[in-house]
C-alpha cells in the first residue's frame, strides 16, 4: 500500500508540474496575442490616416507625430507619395494607394497569426482542464 501512495504522490506532483508549465505556456500565449493586436490596431490606424491624407491639400499645414505623443508642424508637399519603412533601417517611396495594398496584407497575415495563436491558445487551456480532471480524480 505504501508503494501505491508513493506512486500516487509522483503522479500528482508530475499532473502538477505540467499544470504550471501549461499555465506559462497560456500566460506567454496572451502576451502574444495582446501585442499582436495592438500592432493590428496600429496598421488599422496607418490605413485610416492614409484615406485621410487624400483629402488633405498639398502646402497645408499639418502636424506629424515623431512618437509618445510629441507633435512636429510641417508643411505637406505631396499627398500621392509616402515612405514606408521596410525594414532594417530602409525606407521607400510609394504611393498611398500601394502604400495602403502593402499594410492590408500586412494586417491579413496577422490576423491570420492571432487566429493561429488564438487556437493554440484554446488547445493549451483545454490541455490544462483535463490535467485539472486528473488530478482531482487522483486527489479526490
Amino acid at each position: 500500500m505504501a508503494q501505491k501512495d508513493k506512486t500516487d504522490t509522483q503522479e500528482i506532483q508530475q499532473k502538477y508540474l505540467e499544470l504550471q508549465l501549461l499555465d506559462e505556456q497560456i500566460k506567454q500565449l496572451q502576451q502574444q496575442i495582446l501585442q499582436m493586436n495592438q500592432q493590428l490596431v496600429n496598421l488599422k490606424t496607418s490605413i485610416d490616416s492614409l484615406n485621410e491624407l487624400k483629402n488633405v491639400k498639398t502646402m497645408s499645414n499639418i502636424l506629424v507625430p515623431l512618437g509618445s505623443g510629441v507633435l512636429i508642424g510641417a508643411s505637406l508637399n505631396d499627398n500621392t507619395n509616402v515612405l514606408v519603412h521596410v525594414g532594417s533601417d530602409t525606407v521607400i517611396q510609394k504611393t498611398v494607394g500601394e502604400a495602403q495594398e502593402t499594410i492590408t496584407k500586412q494586417i491579413e497575415e496577422l490576423t491570420q497569426f492571432i487566429e493561429q495563436l488564438d487556437a493554440q491558445l484554446q488547445r493549451t487551456a483545454y490541455e490544462g482542464e483535463l490535467i485539472q480532471q486528473e488530478l482531482q480524480g487522483l486527489l479526490g
